[in-house]
């Protein structure tokens, strides 16, 4: 089968099966799971472009079945399974979901006995049911095409509506249907009337639950994909998991509550608009636990993870699951992927060379991250784009600046925008029609220069910038790593603070590190290899720039192409009212007759008029001697 995407609203979901297995073989979704099933999908043909099963395994399906199929964005096996689920609506939970359909295999019951615990100590109690019930109450059932010559399929159940009902809310929930779906079922969930606390259902829901529950999910995803780790891990991951859900990224739900106005009640409208605008990737949190939960088998092309650093460590993410670590991979999907580190103040010290060797030594998305010697507060910038050294900004409008702690904020590049100007009322214009007004936005999103680049001084800054311009960058990043600049806005990216202080313009830095960036090991070291060569080509240019031709050297000197001290006197003769040329002696001299000239002292040659430059570029013997 040809890889092809589902186009479905927002074409996130890629099309995945398995031919060799009969319709009713139910496979669990696990880690292995995509990559078996990406295999399948490249000898099979039975997948059409739409999404839909093709006419050969469609023979034998009721009619109705059929226009399910056609409505709803599920394949033949998925929709066998949906309505085994629908059977158990009224004691909907995830665990016994798994046990019904699921092959009664080791790795089924290591599931199921995974999702039970799951639901039992670290989600909130009924939420198979609350995440149904009120995804079944969001949900809009699309309009099937009436044919006035269709045949009654007297096969359909009765309760066929409320079938499509549940189908359009899985839909809804695994995002099959648009991630501000998603939000909304994740805002009814925590929703309560401001007039009875009480109350399953209301219009505003609490910021901190929102945030809570969005974290808590997000660890049943990370033991979820993690289920074939061995069962010590696995008690690991548990005790984690037990000991970080009463901890809330805080900096995620104080931001919430800055963008309503300071009120911890936030209504859905507010809520979804926060997301999309600071945290796209928070709606991936639902819709990825509900594809692994309900096994289900086409794979969102993007799924919410942990950042994962390996066996390296970081001063910013202490372990697999840590807040700041949840609230980074809210911030962009390609942040919640694996993280191979480039450098760390911590390990390789404060030397600005090896940030720079590291930085252009990888060919993929970085990110650095920051933190200033007061202790307070983190802040950095991520780039999809390859560094190099320049006296020029470069990058793309694919980058951010952002402020994790103390409060989350995310500052993307500005876009280019047309506003409608209305002509004044009092304008002799005949014609009130609106002209458009363009507002051009900076391009100036990254920066490295380095000192040792240049022999001449450049009046340039030497270090890494962002935004900004030369002389007043957004963030200047200085090779000392002290008194790096902060500022609150500029003409390339939103404006806000990026130090915890909001006032604070100026930092030095404590701890720096920079990671590289990939869904994959492979792509990780294609990126290194990339970076590699990328270095070697530097060295290379750099090494010939140090190749001095001497005799070249000399004449350039001696024609004062190159500054140099010694003939710097000339300069400054030739201002002095007393200057007068030589013409017997080929040179210049200062006239010491001159009364309003000041006292020389007749040790210095030069000074007393005894000293004549000729044109050979001779100086005096004894002027440069060692007293």
């Amino acid at each position: 089968m040809e890889d092809e995407d589902y186009t479905a609203s927002e074409g996130s979901y890629v099309m995945i099966q398995n031919p060799d297995a009969p319709t009713e073989e139910l496979v669990p979704a696990n880690n292995t799971m995509a990559t078996e099933a990406t295999a399948y999908s490249e000898q099979s043909d039975d997948v059409e472009r739409d999404g839909t099963m093709s006419e050969s395994e469609d023979e034998g399906l009721p009619p109705w079945k059929d226009r399910l199929l056609d409505s709803f964005p599920f394949q033949q096996a998925e929709l066998e399974r949906l309505c085994l689920y629908y059977e158990d609506l009224q004691e909907f939970r995830f665990a016994r979901l798994a046990e019904q359909t699921q092959t009664q295999t080791q790795m089924a019951t290591k599931r199921g006995a995974l999702l039970e615990w799951i639901e039992a100590e670290l989600l909130p109690d009924q939420f198979a049911q609350r995440v149904m019930t009120e995804a079944m109450e969001l949900a809009v059932v699309p309009q099937e095409s009436f044919s006035p010559f269709a045949t009654i399929d007297t096969t359909a159940p009765t309760d066929l509506p409320q079938r499509k009902l549940f189908l359009e809310a899985v839909a809804g929930g695994t995002g099959r249907r648009s991630p501000r779906m998603v939000l909304k079922i994740i805002h009814a969930c925590c929703c309560y009337h401001p007039e009875k606390d009480n109350a399953t259902v209301g219009t505003v829901a609490n910021a901190t639950q929102l945030i809570a529950l969005c974290y808590r999910i997000a660890m049943a995803c990370h033991l979820l994909q993690q289920d074939q780790t061995t069962e010590e891990d696995l008690q690991t991951l548990k005790a984690a998991c037990m000991e970080y859900q009463t901890s809330i990224p805080t900096s995620l739900v104080d931001s919430l509550i800055k963008q309503n106005g300071g009120v911890p009640s936030v209504s859905v409208d507010t809520f979804v608009t926060w997301a999309e605008a600071t945290a796209p990737h928070l709606a991936h949190v639902l819709s990825t636990f509900l594809y692994l939960a309900l096994s289900l088998i086409m794979k969102p092309k993007c799924t919410f993870s942990f950042p994962h650093l390996g066996d390296t460590e970081s001063t910013f993410i202490k372990n697999p699951i840590d807040s700041l670590g949840f609230t980074f991979a809210c911030m962009d999907p390609r942040l919640s992927r694996k993280w191979h580190r480039l450098y760390t103040t911590e390990a390789d010290g404060m030397a600005f060379t090896q940030i720079k060797m590291a930085l252009i030594g990888y060919g993929g998305p970085t990110v650095l991250l920051i933190r200033p010697t007061t202790g307070k507060g983190a802040f950095g910038y991520f780039t999809t784009s390859f560094w190099k050294e320049s006296r020029h900004f470069y990058g793309d409008s694919d980058s951010f600046l952002f402020r994790a702690e103390p409060t989350l904020g995310v500052y993307r590049a500005l876009r280019d925008t047309e506003e409608d100007t209305y002509p004044d009322n009092n304008s002799s214009s005949t014609q009130m029609l609106p002209s458009k007004t363009q507002y051009k936005v900076g391009r100036n999103y990254m920066y490295l220069n380095t000192s040792t680049r240049s022999v001449i001084p450049d009046q340039l800054p030497h270090g890494i910038c962002f935004g900004g311009t030369h002389t007043q960058p957004r963030l200047q990043l200085n090779e000392s790593f002290e008194n790096c600049t902060a500022l609150v806005r500029d003409e390339t990216y939103e404006e806000g603070p990026l130090l915890a202080d909001d006032w604070d313009l100026h930092f030095d830095i404590d701890v720096l590190e920079v990671w590289g960036l990939g869904s994959s090991e492979e792509e990780i070291q294609s990126a290194l290899e990339l970076g590699h060569k990328q270095r070697a080509i530097m060295e290379s240019t750099l090494a010939r720039s140090q190749h001095v031709d001497k005799t070249k050297f000399l004449d350039l000197f001696q024609t004062g192409l190159i500054p140099n001290a010694i003939y710097e006197h000339r300069e400054t003769a030739r201002g002095h009212h007393s200057f007068a040329i030589n013409d017997d002696q080929g040179g210049y001299k200062m006239d010491t007759n001159d009364s309003t000239s000041p006292e020389i002292s007749p040790l210095d040659p030069i000074a007393s008029g005894t000293y004549t430059h000729d044109n050979k570029g001779e100086l005096p013997s004894g002027c440069f001697d060692d007293p």
